[in-house]
């Protein structure tokens, strides 16, 4: 996945990587299991445990293979709240996101390809600066949370609770701090409107209009 502006991470391509680099991914994707939004996978810690496992499967022994997982195939992690999938009676099955980057705190693991690594649940990259102010020491972070990226970190981990959130939230203006809870509540218990996301539509399907 080749650098390039925020806005411009796109689904399709992130399928077309899978595609065209799955051997050199730490996942194994299920054959026929594609969908517009999603695909079956098998997760690996990173591609030496996939040769290893690869390995005892060649010689007969196929109890190694982890278990298969759906993922969210999307542009970035966000999407995670964008279409509503933290809601906890949203029955998706989704268990894990493969993105184009990681741009949020989510409660699955996720693949990030301009990374080329997994983020474990809750789990957030810190090479764009820390959201903990304690670690920020330099402001990086500070700079970051007025991007799209940065905000969307910051809610992801609002809404995850996570107490370095709360102190990176204490810091901003009182009028941005309540208008920023208010939006964290509504996406902690409401589904966003409109149709929810299709997950079970076949890649490629075209419905007749």
């Amino acid at each position: 996945m080749r650098d390039r502006r925020y806005s411009r991470y796109r689904r399709d391509e992130v399928f077309e990587v899978i595609a065209q680099q799955h051997e050199l991914l730490p996942i194994d994707v299920v054959p026929d299991t594609a969908t517009e939004n999603s695909v079956n996978i098998r997760r690996y810690q990173d591609i030496h445990e996939k040769d290893r496992i690869h390995q005892q499967v060649a010689h007969g022994d196929c109890s190694a293979l982890p278990p298969v997982e759906k993922a969210l195939v999307a542009g970035r992690s966000s999407r995670w709240y964008d279409h509503s999938l933290n809601i906890s009676y949203y029955q998706h099955g989704i268990t894990c996101i493969i993105a184009a980057t990681h741009d949020s705190c989510v409660t699955v693991p996720v693949y990030a390809l301009d990374t080329r690594q997994w983020y474990e649940p809750l789990r957030m990259r810190t090479d764009l600066g820390h959201l903990d102010p304690d670690k920020d020491s330099e402001g990086v972070f500070t700079h970051m949370r007025k991007t799209p990226y940065g905000h969307r970190m910051l809610m992801g981990a609002l809404i995850c609770d996570r107490s370095f959130a709360e102190a990176r939230l204490a810091t901003l203006p009182s009028s941005t701090q309540a208008r920023i809870r208010a939006k964290v509540e509504r996406m902690k218990t409401h589904r966003r409107s409109g149709r929810p996301i299709r997950l079970d539509i076949p890649k490629g399907y075209k419905q007749s209009m």
